[in-house]
């Protein structure tokens, strides 16, 4: 993943020296429009919904004629108390109370859209997606006569590696008018994923597979250079 990003930002900097080039920073407010997690038993009767990060991305003209956008956004969202265990006596005939498991949903995206200019402020973009997305179970502060044999905490992971698309609608308002110069940027994305790969360390995963639908709000600022 991160080999693949550096060779395609190597790409866009060996473009044409003539042309226009971007970079925009950016907050993600974003939502989950459909994750295949809520679903599962491993989120209880939680969902998730509210799914916010950064954005960093990279825009140059005339790329085999295209403009090219890649940007790369990170995503997590903690959702607690997605599962209750029981702590019991020894002789399992009493509850002497309960621990809780948390669901961490990090993505790791990289969309590589072609860019297409519609008015000054107005852009299109749409393209496909990586995604490295890593899903933990944690469970924190356990009970001793567990930490005795786990440790403190207990973390879960499942890695795996997702495609899919992308689409957006961008607006940037320019603070001044100049060849170069500092401007708003703000946009509107959708982004589908679906599963191709899981670094699944011995389990079985062949009746299982994730799939996102994700929307975005992008709100930061630009440079013209």
């Amino acid at each position: 993943m991160k080999n693949f990003f550096l060779l395609s930002l190597f790409l866009c900097l060996c473009s044409p020296l003539y042309a226009q080039n971007k970079i925009f920073l950016s907050y993600n407010p974003g939502i989950s429009l459909y994750n295949s997690e809520n679903s599962g038993k491993t989120i209880g009767d939680k969902h998730l919904g509210w799914f916010p990060g950064f954005s960093i991305a990279y825009e140059s003209e005339n790329i085999w004629g295209l403009n090219l956008l890649l940007e790369y956004n990170w995503t997590q969202k903690r959702i607690y108390d997605v599962q209750t265990f029981a702590m019991t006596t020894s002789t399992g005939s009493g509850t002497l109370g309960y621990f809780n498991a948390d669901l961490i949903l990090a993505c790791h995206n990289l969309d590589i859209s072609v860019s297409y200019k519609v008015k000054d402020w107005l852009y299109f973009a749409a393209g496909p997606t990586v995604s490295l997305v890593d899903r933990s179970i944690v469970m924190d502060n356990l009970p001793n006569y567990i930490q005795e044999k786990v440790g403190s905490s207990f973390d879960d992971r499942l890695i795996s590696l997702c495609l899919g698309v992308n689409g957006s609608v961008n607006i940037e308002i320019p603070f001044q008018t100049s060849s170069q110069y500092v401007f708003f940027f703000s946009s509107i994305k959708l982004r589908y994923l679906q599963s191709v790969w899981f670094d699944d360390r011995g389990r079985n995963l062949d009746n299982y597979s994730q799939s996102f639908i994700f929307t975005q709000l992008n709100i930061g600022l630009g440079y013209n250079f």
